[in-house]
């Protein structure tokens, strides 16, 4: 006769099905992390597999790159000195535009050019009939209040560079250039009518000259007038 059937209570039962429950839960969790890990595998070796056909690929483009490189390198190397040793100049290529000289000089702007004239062009601010020999210079004398006129080292040039005499007239020195002439300043004249006595070597008159730019007033000579011993 055979064994009897265990019989188990219902709480051994049910203890026993979850008991089995969690046996094939654990079995299939392993057998989960075992095809996780085969896959991580298999695709570590694709990515490797693809890299290795990558660099195999790029190297065999940059082969003939780099021998066409080689082939063409002293040729541009050879181009490029020689148009470095080319000189700049312009061609006769009615096509090509002609290349300025770096040592050209450079053409001044017509206003610029205009404006310089104008400035050494500039009328004597005393006597508006020459030139002024300093542009923008204006002799204190124009400005002096009350007027008088020029002192001794104020006019152009200077009378006290020249050679230094004994004579007096109306109380202005009478002063020897280089040529024998004589000059003083005029103390009757004052401010914008300043003027400088001129006399030759013997001493006539030659008349008056302007004391900024030195150009002869008109009708200034005093015919028998002498300059006093």
């Amino acid at each position: 006769m055979g064994e009897p059937a265990l019989q188990l209570s219902p709480a051994e039962e049910e203890a026993a099905d979850q008991a089995a429950k969690t046996l094939r839960l654990i079995q299939g969790g392993g057998e989960a992390a075992a095809s996780g890990e085969e896959a991580v595998v298999a695709a570590e070796a694709a990515e490797a597999g693809w890299a290795a056909e990558v660099v195999e690929a790029a190297a065999i483009v940059a082969a003939p790159l780099a021998f066409l490189a080689v082939l063409l390198w002293p040729s541009s190397v050879a181009r490029d000195e020689d148009y470095l040793k080319k000189p700049i100049s312009a061609s006769n290529d009615p096509n090509t535009k002609a290349v300025p000289q770096p040592s050209s000089p450079a053409q001044p702007c017509p206003d610029a050019a205009a404006k310089e004239k104008e400035k050494d062009e500039e009328p004597c601010p005393v006597c508006i009939r020459g030139l002024n020999p300093v542009p923008g210079y204006r002799p204190p004398y124009l400005y002096a209040v009350p007027p008088r006129c020029p002192k001794d080292y104020e006019t152009i040039p200077p009378l006290n560079l020249y050679k230094r005499t004994n004579k007096i007239v109306h109380g202005a020195r009478v002063y020897e250039a280089p040529n024998g002439n004589f000059y003083h300043v005029d103390t009757f004249h004052k401010g914008s009518a300043s003027e400088v006595e001129e006399y030759d070597r013997r001493g006539r008159h030659l008349g008056a000259i302007c004391p900024n730019c030195g150009t002869p007033i008109p009708g200034s000579q005093v015919p028998g007038r002498r300059l006093p011993d």
